[in-house]
């Protein structure tokens, strides 16, 4: 899993508040940086779709770790780790001595690449075909259903699994090549989606929570011709700070 937490440095708004209305900035804060995440997750959820291929409904398993009164942090991240790779660029490699599956669009549905790995030409199934499999006996002038076969020392390194296309020798079919590790190209810009979020709505959702807080604030509301202002003043002014957001590493 990686996160990403947004912080946000406001002394210029701080310095002005009074006593009174600075025991409303806790959580105020938090509840701005909150908003502000769960905004950034949507927006981050709907950029996967314009990035990776889609099979089926997925979110990412993208969650929000909220910010409290006493840690005004909140953090955004994945529970997939590969999500980390495709955001910086790097090496996947295989979980095993299996090696990774990387599949062929003969593997795919329609021989496209959106498509879903056909129905009985996963890798567990074929592996589990292929470690059990028997000399193929004919069948009349024919010969039997074509059986998966695993190649190795191919020309460019790794192994595959292939199947023939018929009932002859040849052709034959790469359903999937077999890989020690995948390079993963930079393509997921995770931050800059979230950055970009945090820029444009942080600081109005911190002045709208703040004003609520001192609307609803315990012993009755509090005025404050300062918040006034900043909710009239146009985005982007009223004092905050260019917004950060530091990524923790995993």
């Amino acid at each position: 899993m990686f996160d990403l937490s947004l912080q946000d440095n406001i002394p210029t708004i701080i310095d002005k508040l009074t006593d009174l209305e600075k025991t409303q900035l806790p959580f105020a804060l938090s509840a701005a940086l909150n908003d502000t995440a769960f905004e950034a997750r949507k927006a981050v959820v709907d950029h996967v779709g314009d990035v990776f291929t889609i099979r089926g409904e997925w979110s990412g398993g993208f969650r929000v770790e909220k910010a409290t009164k006493s840690n005004p942090v909140a953090g955004l991240g994945s529970l997939h780790d590969s999500l980390a790779l495709h955001s910086e660029g790097g090496t996947l490699r295989a979980k095993s001595s299996s090696g990774r599956f990387v599949p062929t669009l003969a593997a795919r549905q329609g021989g496209v690449f959106s498509g879903k790995i056909q129905k009985g030409l996963k890798p567990r199934a074929l592996m589990r075909k292929i470690s059990s499999a028997r000399k193929p006996k004919k069948r009349g002038k024919g010969r039997a259903d074509p059986k998966p076969f695993l190649l190795n020392n191919l020309p460019g390194g790794g192994s595959g699994i292939f199947i023939r296309s018929g009932a002859s020798r040849l052709p034959i079919v790469r359903l999937f090549s077999i890989k020690d590790e995948v390079k993963i190209d930079r393509k997921f810009n995770f931050e800059a989606v979230a950055e970009r979020v945090a820029a444009t709505r942080l600081r109005e959702n911190f002045i709208s929570r703040l004003d609520r807080a001192l609307t609803t604030a315990k012993g009755g509301e509090i005025k404050s011709s300062y918040v006034a202002a900043l909710k009239a003043s146009p985005s982007g002014t009223g004092g905050f700070a260019p917004s950060t957001l530091s990524q923790i590493t995993r």
